[in-house]
């Protein structure tokens, strides 16, 4: 008699224990990452077989690195990582020349502190995270505030200063942003 076929793993969940174990707890999922926050995608796969996904197939992982709405994570070389987001610590990614203009949203909470201080990692962040695409900056501070408030970021001027910028993924990543670079938009 023939066994059936395993069903797949579920995507969203598979893609939140991915952000888990290769962006905030590693040790916890007994996952290793190198200095960029890479991993051997054999021993995330095996590692999270054993702690909560006992069908859990490289298929899968692969699957929810694809099709991933925001595209946190990258798989290259027999290596998998999350491109940001880390609240552990890692190297980040090379510098890069940003483009004109980046985005990021707010809550209208800590609008007031951001326009006087500029932008900073929110706890438990590494880095500031910002975008090419407003609406994705919105989206994500949606989360926190229904109506947030989106910043324009001048980023060449502000590369041209000395901020260095660094490209991860979809995500553009930095120390920080001082005000002086920041405009709200709508």
């Amino acid at each position: 008699m023939e066994l059936p076929a395993a069903m797949p793993v579920e995507v969203e969940p598979l893609s939140r224990t991915l952000a888990h174990a290769l962006r905030h707890e590693p040790h916890r999922h007994g996952i290793a990452l190198d200095e960029h926050g890479w991993a051997a995608l054999e021993q995330v796969v095996e590692r999270l077989r054993l702690r909560r996904y006992p069908e859990l197939t490289r298929v899968d992982v692969e699957r929810a690195v694809r099709e991933d709405p925001r595209q946190r994570f990258e798989v290259a070389d027999g290596r998998i990582r999350a491109t940001y987001g880390h609240s552990v610590h890692i190297a980040p990614g090379e510098v890069a020349k940003p483009p004109t203009t980046l985005y990021a949203a707010v809550p209208r909470a800590v609008f007031r502190g951001v326009a006087m201080e500029g932008l900073h990692p929110p706890a438990p962040r590494a880095f500031v995270h910002l975008t090419e695409q407003p609406d994705a900056a919105r989206e994500v501070a949606q989360r926190k505030d229904k109506e947030p408030i989106l910043l324009e970021v001048a980023a060449r001027d502000a590369a041209k200063e000395g901020i260095v910028f660094r490209h991860s993924g979809e995500v553009w990543l930095t120390d920080e942003v001082p005000a002086r670079f920041l405009q709200a938009r709508g």
